[in-house]
């Protein structure tokens, strides 16, 4: 399997997802009903955030190292831009809430896809291509091409069964792998802390993180809208955490193949802001995405 197959696959989706009208998607109900004036500003947002996303859509890349990476800091450029300039700004009611961040986890999916292949250019460049890895990277890719081929991606989905109480076995099972799926990210802090602090990613950390990444994904693809709402914020803090983490590994390792290259300074200013992401993410406890 292909990398850049499942790219096509989450571009295709970025168009149609910001057209969607806010009030057509279930929401968590811990945020009040959206009124006229809001779902009129989430859908103005949307129209307005779907031109950016064209400019990216419609632009020629080189399937090359350098168009590769051109591409990867224009979708990482675009999700930090949504996350600091636009998230803030969404009405912070239900349809609101889904509509953000069906847009963020389908950017933070898009730019660890991008980054993989950065990294696969890179080492088939280097004739150092490691079969393991590649095979890695296409069983992360697979899952994540799985969600949002469905539609709109599951992770932001809401529960259809909200009676207080009840809980369907899919979303036990989903809990008790969000349990698991933190425990391993804990488990990695040490390596992921090492990286941060001397720019180095260690391998089995790196196979860690990938794996961790691809049973996210396969778990949401699992439990698809039915999702529980006590365990919606969870799951998204989750999905926003390990994705940026896996970028930020991924970048970490590219860095020093694109140091001679026309792309290093944007390289090396995104890469320092999804450090800041992953930085956050080990010594605060929070998500920097503003959710």
């Amino acid at each position: 399997m292909k990398l850049r197959i499942a790219l096509f696959s989450m571009m295709c989706l970025l168009v149609w997802v910001t057209v969607i009208p806010a009030t057509a998607m279930d929401a968590p109900p811990s945020r009040p009903p959206c009124t006229a004036d809001e779902v009129k500003q989430i859908s103005d947002t949307a129209d307005a955030f779907r031109d950016q996303l064209n400019t990216i859509l419609q632009k020629t890349y080189d399937e090359m190292l350098d168009g590769d990476t051109v591409k990867l800091l224009d979708w990482l450029g675009l999700y930090q831009s949504f996350l600091l300039e636009t998230f803030p700004g969404v009405p912070d009611c239900v349809d609101g809430v889904v509509f953000a961040n069906n847009v963020g986890i389908t950017l933070n999916q898009q730019v660890t896809l991008q980054a993989a292949v950065v990294l696969d250019d890179i080492n088939k460049a280097a004739k150092t291509s490691d079969d393991d890895l590649y095979q890695a990277l296409a069983a992360l890719a697979q899952p994540q091409s799985e969600a949002v081929n469905a539609g709109v991606p599951a992770i932001t989905a809401v529960a259809n069964q909200m009676k207080a109480g009840t809980a369907s076995p899919d979303q036990l099972k989903f809990n008790t792998q969000l349990d698991e799926f933190e425990q391993t990210y804990a488990s990695l802090q040490g390596g992921l802390q090492a990286y941060l602090d001397s720019g180095t990613v260690d391998k089995d950390t790196y196979f860690a993180m990938i794996k961790l990444e691809t049973d996210m994904a396969t778990a949401i693809n699992t439990i698809g809208a039915d999702v529980c709402a006590d365990y919606y914020f969870r799951a998204l803090d989750d999905a926003y955490k390990f994705g940026d983490t896996f970028t930020a590994l991924t970048m970490g390792q590219a860095a020093p193949a694109i140091a001679g290259s026309a792309n290093a300074d944007q390289f090396n200013t995104l890469l320092q802001w999804i450090n800041a992401m992953l930085n956050a993410n080990l010594n605060a406890g929070t998500v920097a995405a503003g959710i």
